[in-house]
């Protein structure tokens, strides 16, 4: 696989052969290498070994813009791509709201990230890493004989790239990602559950940009097995209005919707529920969130966007008020603002944590569900509607009664970001997306 520096060297040759035609070029470049391993019942499943490479060229002329793309970074690939974008805008339409981005703008913003761990990747062997999805598998079913694994992956992989552009400006970038999880399923036979002769699904995962900082087997099996047996003997909840806790994993999920309703590209499409909101409050003011490129070994964290941009960290919701918008070059102009380096979207969108953990927040209501687990596509960030498929556990008076399964939640996003009452501090940092645990003050559940 090719290094960053190569991958630099090839990016700014590619402008270099395009840059007179046109008024403005960017090539971004990306060769990516992954092992894989995944075993079921003791027995290897599936193992693999993949690489890809993939380069994209954008020009820009006379208010047209064309791209082309491939996997052949030869010479004459490369002459080949270049050929095409200037065969392409040829036929393109003008776009009124084309723009070249400010050259001060452009760069890289010299920060450590830390996204490497070679080391951690060369250790990672097809032969170990069958040996620890092996042992993983088995430290997870050897705790409940009834539990059936649905399947135990670990893999490793490693990326490099770069982007330059027309601006004389040109940067490698690198970095690897480690994960591990397993699956399982449990012949549900307790009790009044409407579930009897049903099987209960669920499972636990981890990754990581540093080996070292993935949670250990013996968490992962534990997690795992939990989630899994604790569905057993569930039921539908009551219909009615509760008090309704998301879990990090679910909150997650809650604020990857948001993330994409701040977008420029869905702002400027008309399909976001957040248009013409930035000065404006929509949601509690114990809500803050920040957009954070700079996060040492975060998921999400760069030095610049796909416009070549400089990264940045700020605001985006500020006690409850809506600060800023994710913008790249292009949208920021339809939409008459600044762009803040988040062409492709959010980096690391991170909730500020409040204080206590999920079990404070159990105990602290008096009616409520514990959403665990959240299934289907209801979150319509286009309207704001938010409807989901559910499980989890009913809370009475501060204590877990019971597992519940098939019910649905519903109300809209402003609803339910103008309701949260107590944000917790226990955000997962293997996602792009940190969340804590939050609780809404009122929904609807769907039930019995």
């Amino acid at each position: 696989m090719e290094t960053k520096e190569k991958c630099r060297e090839i990016a700014a040759e590619m402008v270099r052969l395009a840059k007179s035609d046109f008024e403005y070029v960017r090539v971004f470049l990306t060769a990516s290498e992954e092992r894989e391993v995944e075993v079921r019942d003791g027995k290897p499943e599936n193992s693999s070994f993949s690489e890809s490479v993939s380069m994209v060229i954008v020009v820009s002329r006379d208010g047209r813009t064309a791209s082309a793309s491939g996997s052949d970074i030869s010479p004459d690939g490369r002459k080949f791509l270049v050929s095409s974008v200037q065969e392409l805008i040829k036929v393109v339409e003008p776009d009124p709201w084309y723009i070249i981005p400010e050259k001060e703008m452009i760069g890289s913003a010299g920060k450590k990230l830390d996204p490497v761990d070679y080391e951690g990747y060369e250790s990672r062997t097809v032969e170990q890493l069958l040996e620890e999805a092996m042992d993983l598998e088995k430290r997870a079913v050897s705790i409940d004989k009834r539990l059936i694994s649905g399947g135990a992956t670990v893999s490793a992989s490693r990326l490099t790239g770069a982007f330059a552009c027309s601006f004389d400006f040109s940067e490698g970038f690198e970095g690897t990602d480690f994960s591990m999880g397993i699956s399982l399923t449990v012949d549900d036979e307790a009790g009044d559950s409407t579930n009897v002769g049903r099987k209960q699904r669920n499972g636990w995962s981890t990754t990581a940009v540093h080996l070292h900082d993935l949670e250990s087997r013996v968490d992962v099996a534990r997690k795992a097995v939990s989630r899994t047996l604790g569905q057993l003997g569930s039921r539908k909840p009551p219909t009615g209005e509760f008090e309704i806790i998301f879990d990090s994993t679910s909150s997650r999920s809650f604020f990857a919707a948001l993330s994409q309703a701040v977008s420029g590209t869905n702002l400027y499409r008309g399909e976001s529920f957040l248009l013409d909101a930035v000065g404006e409050s929509i949601a509690s003011n114990l809500l803050s969130i920040r957009e954070d490129p700079f996060l040492p070994r975060g998921i999400g964290s760069r030095l610049f966007d796909l416009d070549g941009v400089r990264a940045m960290s700020f605001p985006v919701v500020e006690r409850g008020v809506l600060k800023n918008y994710l913008l790249g070059v292009y949208a920021a102009h339809r939409l008459g603002m600044k762009p803040n380096g988040c062409a492709g979207g959010s980096s690391n969108f991170v909730v500020e944590p409040g204080n206590g953990s999920l079990d404070d927040l159990v105990r602290e209501t008096s009616r409520g569900i514990l959403v665990t687990g959240l299934m289907g596509q209801g979150a319509d960030i286009r309207t704001g509607d938010y409807s989901r498929g559910a499980e989890g556990f009913l809370i009475e008076n501060g204590e877990i009664l019971y597992p519940v399964s098939e019910f649905t939640i519903s109300g809209t996003f402003s609803e339910m970001l103008k309701g949260i009452d107590r944000i917790a501090a226990d955000a997962r940092p293997d996602f792009s997306v940190l969340a804590p645990a939050v609780r809404f003050r009122k929904m609807v559940v769907a039930g019995s």
